[in-house]
């Protein structure tokens, strides 16, 4: 599939869950992606007033390059990015427990996740 069009449907698969989200505005990064991509599409998605979008599975190398060309606050032990942060309103209160500290990077992220929507 030509990249182009492979761009061409994340937009609209992230458009589509805009509208039906309102004010959700979560994206999934995956490792395979360069720090330039997703520099590319948070700024684009920042561009259309988006805040507190994730990007997970981001490493601090990745991070430090997002974080030039975007307002980037990162959680390395969550490998968690959130582009443009803004208000974040408490809803109510969840817990996040973990088995042990193996499981400290999920249930950071986890919480991370939460507190952003």
């Amino acid at each position: 599939m030509a990249e182009a069009s492979r761009n061409e449907k994340k937009n609209a698969r992230r458009q589509a869950r805009e509208q039906v989200f309102g004010l959700l505005y979560e994206t999934e990064f995956h490792e395979g992606e360069t720090a330039e991509q997703i520099l590319g599409i948070a700024r684009a998605m920042g561009e259309r007033g988006c805040r507190n979008i994730l990007i997970t599975r981001m490493d601090a190398e990745k991070a430090a390059i997002v974080s030039a060309g975007v307002e980037l606050e990162y959680h390395p032990e969550a490998r968690l990015g959130i582009a443009f942060p803004g208000d974040r309103p408490a809803l109510g209160s969840i817990v996040v427990c973990t088995g042990g500290t193996s499981d400290m990077p999920v249930a950071e992220e986890a919480a991370l996740t939460a507190e952003a929507m």
